[in-house]
């Protein structure tokens, strides 16, 4: 929290100083990203610990691939409906027509990769379990 803190005061010192306003919002997501981590490696550290470990750690995995697919989910839709918008009011311009092509392309290639992603997850705790 102190490291917040202070990224926070620099943010407030810097405020007509762009440059240092991007470096101390990125010191801020840093700790913050640095802090989950730190989290979810106790998290990990604390269900090694248990007797059922082989139960949480598997139910952890299935969880966390549950929760990224949700996001992914999310995301593509988004990216979907912003094309689409794109289409929409493209007006005969060739370069919002394959701005809008190209982020379909991507958004269903991503799509196919995650769910195979996601498919060699459940099948490797599927034989784990069995």
């Amino acid at each position: 929290m102190v490291f917040i803190a202070f990224y926070g005061f620099r943010m407030m010192q810097a405020f007509d100083h762009e440059d240092k306003q991007k470096a101390a919002r990125t010191g801020i997501l840093n700790v913050i990203i640095a802090l989950l981590f730190i989290k979810v490696i106790d998290y990990i550290y604390f269900i090694a610990q248990q007797e059922s470990f082989g139960n949480l750690s598997m139910d952890l995995v299935v969880q966390s691939s549950k929760f990224l697919a949700y996001v992914a989910g999310i995301v593509f839709v988004v990216a979907l409906i912003y094309a689409g918008y794109l289409f929409a009011t493209a007006g005969g311009s060739d370069d919002q027509i394959k701005k809008a092509t190209n982020i379909i392309k991507t958004v269903f290639v991503v799509i196919l990769m995650l769910l195979l992603f996601l498919l060699v997850i459940y099948q490797v705790v599927k034989d784990i379990v069995t």
